[in-house]
């Protein structure tokens, strides 16, 4: 059997580090971070983002009285779209979702301080966090992503699992935990199952080893509480909206068939990586020390699962929710290699913020160039038809809604969703019959297009090299 985990270094000695007074030095420099590197809710860009114009267009859009996945669809849970419409209605523009994302760094920063506070000394506690916003500038591409908000919730799983396993009789935790997972669940099913519940998990094995049969099963009590305190108000709230398949077609089928179709290779670089990264963290945590064996339920159920889930395709900000175990194994790592872990992190880790800076700025350039164009677009449609536009196959300048306040009139407006869903949304333009019709003519999807070119008439266009947007009027309308 293995040995208990030892005591953790206590965090109530005195230092500014450790009072509540330091969460607005992180606040301070969370809002300074995103406003460099959060480009997509940065006042300094002009770039709207990617997932991020989507997570804008339907938070914009419930603003508006519309219903995430009946009206307006995206695959991602329920949380991120009524994040972004608290962002978008506290502040409009860009200023709004600044001040959330800066706030949830904080929250993040504050806890990894705490998780590396139970290993290591206050002030080598203080420079690992600030060492960790590196990693969130690499990652973040851009900010306002389900990963980035799904941070505290990793990092709270995170530290209540170490304590946990250092006090099991606390089992009050398993509710937290719970919350975590289910809060997780509702931003990306996959990081639910990968982090707060393989964090849950490997407590549960730990404990099973132990045989301590009652503290499992009351945390396990207690973390079905804490993920239906979450999950209960979301699906009473769509099942009285007469939504409820709706919700569980985008919230879970749909995730299911893109993980599907994204997952063919069962090896691959990304999730190979990402678990190599979670082993190697470990033995570098373990070390030769057997008191420190217990880590490795801590990394080892993370590591597997994200090997099965994270899927074949692998964006850069998937990386993004594993910064609380990067902040942890520098934590535990002592003597020369803390310091050659320390220099090569931050070598590594300054050197491609500066390229994400200098790559985004010049992506910026562009993207100005589009919305510019796409203003004038906008200005031959009058203001009280301007939330009557079916955008079809816009995706580069997916970010002009949200630039320009605007909201598509149909569900389903971001063209490879249509790969996947059966609900005839292609035939939608023909029962709708919008009063204007904007198209990307450089993309390859076009289904709709015969029909469009019979009942609508082209008023105008864009000759940007990003992409050729073409906006078209009904026919036998007054120009």
């Amino acid at each position: 059997m293995i040995s208990p985990a030892p005591k953790l270094a206590p965090t109530n000695r005195k230092s500014f580090f450790d009072s509540p007074w330091c969460g607005f030095v992180w606040l301070g420099i969370s809002l300074l971070v995103c406003l460099l590197f959060a480009w997509s809710v940065s006042p300094l860009y002009v770039n709207e983002g990617g997932d991020s114009a989507l997570f804008k267009i339907i938070g914009q859009g419930i603003l508006n009285g519309k219903l995430p996945y009946r009206d307006l669809f995206d695959h991602k849970g329920p949380v991120i779209f009524y994040l972004n419409a608290c962002g978008l209605g506290l502040a409009g523009g860009k200023v709004g979702l600044l001040v959330l994302n800066a706030l949830v760094l904080t929250a993040t920063l504050c806890l990894v301080y705490r998780i590396s506070r139970l290993f290591s000394s206050a002030k080598k506690s203080f420079w690992i966090t600030l060492l960790s916003l590196l990693y969130w500038a690499i990652f973040s591409e851009g900010g306002n992503l389900t990963e980035g908000y799904a941070l505290p919730a990793v990092a709270l799983s995170l530290y209540l699992v170490l304590r946990l396993c250092q006090n099991p009789q606390k089992t009050f935790a398993g509710y937290f935990i719970g919350i975590c997972c289910a809060w997780m669940f509702l931003l990306r099913m996959n990081d639910a199952v990968m982090l707060p519940g393989g964090l849950f998990a490997g407590f549960f094995l730990y404990d099973l080893l132990q045989k301590r049969y009652r503290q499992i099963l009351m945390a396990t009590l207690w973390f079905l509480a804490g993920a239906a305190t979450l999950i209960l108000p979301f699906v009473l709230y769509f099942a009285a909206q007469n939504a409820l398949m709706e919700f569980w077609y985008g919230n879970f089928t749909f995730n299911y068939l893109y993980s599907k179709q994204n997952s063919h290779a069962f090896i691959n670089y990304g999730n190979l990586v990402v678990c190599l990264f979670l082993v190697v963290s470990c033995i570098l945590a373990v070390g030769k020390k057997k008191e420190n064996r217990w880590l490795y339920f801590v990394f080892v159920p993370v590591a597997v699962l994200s090997f099965f889930l994270l899927g074949k395709r692998l964006y850069s900000h998937y990386f993004l929710v594993f910064l609380p175990f990067f902040s942890l194994c520098i934590s535990l790592v002592r003597n020369k290699y803390y310091l050659v872990t320390i220099f090569c992190a931050t070598l590594g880790g300054f050197g491609g913020s500066v390229n994400y800076y200098l790559r985004y700025f010049r992506r910026d350039c562009k993207t100005a160039e589009v919305y510019a164009q796409a203003g004038h677009l906008f200005d031959k449609i009058p203001e009280s038809e301007k939330n009557d536009i079916w955008c079809y196959n816009v995706i580069p300048s997916l970010g002009i809604f949200p630039h320009y306040s605007l909201v598509p009139c149909n569900r389903i407006f971001y063209f490879r969703h249509l790969k996947y869903d059966n609900l005839a949304e292609t035939e939608s333009i023909r029962s709708h019959r919008p009063n204007w019709v904007l198209v990307d003519k450089k993309s390859s999807y076009w289904e709709n297009f015969d029909y469009i070119e019979r009942n609508y008439e082209r008023v105008g266009q864009t000759d940007s090299t990003v992409c050729q947007l073409e906006l078209y009027q009904l026919r036998g309308m007054e120009p």
